[in-house]
């Protein structure tokens, strides 16, 4: 019997294989139906109350300071974590890719002994790119804690063309590698109608048939403008799950 996406996954760890974790920017609010920071967030920067907003609404206005993002890092670095998304942080992950901003990513792996790598620029390898000792976590748009140029996260929506096209499609070009045939990519907390990367910038470097499985759980966002979902899917590269990462964990 074919197993599901979480059937799936425990069985990668039981048996060691690489598992690798894409963490998408609205991995919160799709577990917990909101996300307290970006609703803070945007409604700072628009001065208004705003209804579901989404990670892109961050560049409709002017663009993004040092300030505002020092006072995003501070939300980040109060944020309290669910019990359930802890489970999901304390899986024996060998990397992590995320296209959020929060810092705090890297330290929420500090269990178990482990040491997480930040890594910002496509000229930084991790000392072990697939280590469940040292697990290398990935920033594809920077960390809102960082000012250098050459790393802080992008402040409008040129700057983030600009970022993924000099800097972030070279490090996602690492993932399906990273994982390995044998492995798998976990997608969890990803809405391509709202993160700042897109589905398909996602999809196409792990869209390759002798590549590692996907495991997709969230699902939503752009499914239908996407050229590799539907295609991925029937060739069984990549499963869906509707439940967030951390609720199917609960359930299982």
């Amino acid at each position: 019997m074919m197993r599901n996406a979480v059937q799936e996954l425990i069985e990668v760890v039981r048996t060691e294989r690489p598992a690798v974790l894409f963490l998408g920017q609205d991995y919160v609010r799709i577990d917990e139906g909101w996300d307290p920071v970006l609703q803070a967030f945007i409604e700072r920067r628009t001065a208004q109350s705003v209804g579901s907003p989404s990670w892109r609404d961050a560049f409709q206005e002017k663009p993004i300071s040092e300030q505002e993002y020092e006072w995003l890092s501070e939300r980040f670095d109060r944020s309290v974590q669910s019990e359930r998304m802890e489970r999901v942080f304390d899986l024996a992950w060998n990397a992590v890719f995320t296209s959020s901003v929060d810092p705090k990513i890297a330290q929420r792996l500090e269990t178990r002994g482990r040491v997480p790598e930040p890594v910002l620029t496509k000229d930084h390898f991790a000392r072990a790119s697939r280590s469940r000792a040292r697990p290398a976590v990935n920033f594809l748009f920077g960390r809102a804690s960082d000012s250098s140029v050459d790393v802080r996260p992008p402040r409008s929506l040129l700057e983030l063309k600009r970022r993924y096209a000099t800097n972030t499609s070279a490090i996602l070009n690492r993932l399906a590698d990273t994982a390995t045939p044998l492995g798998v990519v976990v997608i969890d907390g990803f809405d391509g109608s709202s993160d700042w990367l897109e589905l398909d910038q996602l999809l196409a470097p792990i869209s390759n048939i002798l590549g590692p499985r996907v495991l997709w759980f969230g699902g939503g966002g752009r499914e239908a403008e996407s050229m590799f979902l539907s295609q991925m899917e029937q060739d069984g590269l990549l499963i869906r799950d509707t439940r967030s990462l951390a609720q199917a964990l609960v359930e299982h």
